[in-house]
């Protein structure tokens, strides 16, 4: 007879969708994605965000880069068809300005979950492919209005006397 002793571990239930994975953004310009992360179980888990593949000299914020995920964390609702109640999604803002770019470019972005314990632990990976197109800015500089060109209107009133 042979006894085997099996630990338990549960399995990770990451919910995300990004809300649009291309953008297009002028020249010397920033723009934003956002990506929602939800977890429809009460197990809450760690969730860690990193930049894995981008261009040379860009600017990449992600904010938060890590946060703990539960059934009752986020800002935004998320309805699944197998749940009656609707589930709070986090929202992750990836924040990217380019460097004298023009073109189509793209970032990856890997997301890491789960929650490290006593003897096995699961962990899910996500990856991530948002693609950023910079186009010159559709305004020539001589169309651009500055406070020095701008006459200030004049009205002039008559009061009765």
């Amino acid at each position: 007879m042979i006894l085997l002793i099996l630990q338990t571990a549960k399995a990770i239930n990451l919910g995300t969708v990004v809300k649009d994975d291309t953008i297009e953004i002028n020249k010397n310009e920033s723009g934003k994605f956002t990506i929602l992360f939800w977890n429809a179980e009460n197990d809450p888990y760690e969730v860690l965000l990193n930049v894995t593949e981008s261009p040379k000299d860009w600017t990449i914020i992600i904010r938060p880069e890590k946060f703990i995920l539960n059934s009752s964390t986020g800002r935004e609702n998320i309805i699944l068809p197998y749940t009656d109640n609707p589930v709070k999604a986090v929202p992750v803002d990836i924040f990217v300005k380019p460097e004298n770019a023009k073109g189509s470019y793209n970032i990856i972005v890997t997301a890491v979950a789960g929650m490290p314990r006593e003897g096995v632990s699961f962990f899910q990976e996500r990856k991530f492919n948002l693609t950023v197109n910079v186009v010159e800015s559709v305004y020539t500089q001589s169309e651009i209005i500055s406070p020095d060109n701008v006459q200030e209107p004049q009205t002039n009133i008559e009061l009765p006397q």
